[in-house]
């Protein structure tokens, strides 16, 4: 592994995983239509709540994977952002920005991170977790009072599909199925919506594909990659108009969720 050490620090080293291979991280880049989409609409989130980008915060990405995230929200904000992970695959894609990167799972609640951020990320995490309500809490330990938990999740049930299933995804949630457990962990609500309408029928048709067998990789490259540079820039037109001109869609792919620790 090629992690640069001024970046990491091994705290749950008998925990650390190696998807060595994982296309997932070869994959979900700034440039993916999906992850640009999930961000643009993070972005505009957090604009309507009036939460200041050019204020200094510090904030912690559980499961940042490939440091995507924390990379796209530290170029266009004052926020540092550090990342939290067990995979070292992950983690070696991180070489530049003002945060670290933590081999930490954060269920130890390591007394060094108590209360200590202004801010945490939680983006396509909690699907990936079998006890939601105990992980939340753990996710809390890290948080300052009055501090923000941001969380993106895939929405609708009826959209789980054998890729999910391939992803590690235990469920898809809908807003009340998301408020209900954000409220029994004691999280205020601060605003929800569904993003990806226009990616519905995508969605859909991926659930009736036949399942796959064979190597997971090629699995997760089929679902979740373009087949060529034409379909990718036709889906990141249809995310960006649909972020523009049906900001408040009903239903949608993911839901996105704006959240304050009380």
């Amino acid at each position: 592994m090629n992690v640069p050490t001024e970046y990491l620090e091994i705290i749950s080293k008998d925990k650390a995983l190696n998807w060595e291979n994982h296309t997932y991280y070869k994959v979900a880049n700034e440039n993916h239509f999906w992850i640009d989409g999930r961000f643009s609409n993070f972005l505009q989130c957090i604009q309507k709540l009036n939460i200041k980008t050019d204020k200094t915060l510090t904030g912690l990405d559980i499961g940042c994977g490939n440091c995507v995230t924390s990379t796209m929200i530290e170029k266009c904000t004052e926020w540092t952002v550090h990342g939290a992970d067990l995979d070292l695959s992950g983690l070696k894609y991180k070489n530049q920005g003002r945060g670290k990167v933590f081999l930490y799972d954060i269920l130890e609640k390591n007394e060094k991170f108590r209360e200590q951020y202004d801010f945490l990320v939680l983006f396509d995490v909690l699907e990936h977790i079998k006890d939601t309500q105990s992980f939340l809490k753990a996710c809390l330990f890290h948080l300052k009072s009055n501090g923000y938990l941001f969380i993106n999740v895939p929405a609708l049930p009826f959209l789980m599909s054998s890729y999910d299933t391939v992803q590690g995804h235990y469920r898809r949630y809908t807003k009340k199925s998301l408020f209900i457990l954000l409220h029994n962990t004691n999280i205020q609500v601060l605003n929800h919506r569904y993003w990806g309408f226009l990616m519905l029928l995508p969605a859909y048709l991926r659930k009736l594909k036949p399942e796959e067998k064979g190597n997971v990789d090629e699995i997760i490259s089929n679902g979740f990659q373009p087949k060529n540079d034409l379909i990718h820039n036709i889906l990141r037109l249809m995310i960006k108009f649909e972020l523009h001109c049906l900001p408040k869609s009903l239903i949608g792919t993911s839901l996105m969720a704006i959240t304050q620790k009380n």
